[in-house]
């Protein structure tokens, strides 16, 4: 944000690294017409600390994931298949966005719109991987 000093910018990063959130978003200012942003702060911060800034957070942030990934390995989850085609099935649990937040993989072709029960086995930094069980 405008005139973000970097101290204030370690209380954000500390912040997200002891919250753990299930889900961030992280975006690098820019000034939007007519906004009280734009009209009310002098966008000073150079864009190379915007983007040092940005990996920052994202790195600390997919660490987070991962870690919240892999502790959902051996579990069942309800997964809503989103994207099917004859190799793989993309699905979503009830934590995540549609086309924005991670998705479960599964290594068979399956009916999107459906539900199924999905036993994670493996974890990767914004996904996770699974196989279909019956329950």
């Amino acid at each position: 944000f405008p005139s973000e000093t970097e101290k204030e910018f370690q209380e954000l990063y500390n912040f997200v690294k002891d919250v753990e959130f299930d889900r961030l978003g992280v975006f690098k200012y820019s000034e939007e017409e007519g906004t009280s942003g734009a009209k009310d702060f002098k966008d000073n911060i150079s864009n190379t600390v915007k983007q040092e800034r940005y990996d920052a957070i994202m790195m600390l942030q997919q660490g987070i994931n991962f870690k919240k990934n892999k502790a959902r390995v051996g579990s069942v989850e309800k997964i809503l298949i989103d994207v099917a085609n004859e190799d793989c099935s993309l699905g979503r649990s009830f934590r995540d966005a549609p086309e924005v937040d991670n998705y479960v993989k599964i290594n068979q072709k399956l009916k999107v719109g459906s539900m199924y029960n999905v036993k994670i086995n493996n974890a990767y930094e914004y996904d996770v991987q699974g196989d279909i069980v019956n329950e």
